[in-house]
């Protein structure tokens, strides 16, 4: 019995570890209901690397713009910044993730996640 003890820290720690994978990159957006919020991410093309939705619930909210902004300037291959406007549909709680890949790489791991927590009201 005391052998098994140290298999529930073990698990514990897993679970919490496997949840965290989005921590710092998880945003909580609180958002009236017709209202747009913008999210701007930095994007380089050049390298084939773009933002995608991964997950959206469009019982709540919608994306009514997805846009590149190139960078000013001459510099080749510099990066720019995606602007993504997010609008509250209905009052509600919904998720968001955006993912950073590159659209030939089909069985990797994205370069970076994001994920918004939208809590839509009325």
């Amino acid at each position: 019995m005391i052998k098994k003890l140290w298999l529930l820290p073990c698990l514990l720690a897993l679970f919490l570890s496997g949840c965290a994978g989005l921590g710092a990159n998880r945003t909580e957006v609180l958002l009236k209901q017709g209202e747009t919020y913008t999210i701007l991410l930095d994007e380089n093309p050049t390298t084939g690397y773009r933002w995608s939705v991964f997950l959206l619930d469009l019982r709540v909210v919608s994306i009514v713009e997805s846009t590149y902004i190139p960078p000013g300037g001459e510099l080749m291959g510099a990066p720019g910044v995606r602007k993504i406007v997010v609008k509250g549909e209905l009052a509600g709680q919904g998720e968001l993730e955006l993912h950073n890949v590159r659209s030939w790489e089909n069985n990797q791991e994205p370069e970076d996640k994001r994920l918004y927590l939208f809590k839509v009201y009325r």
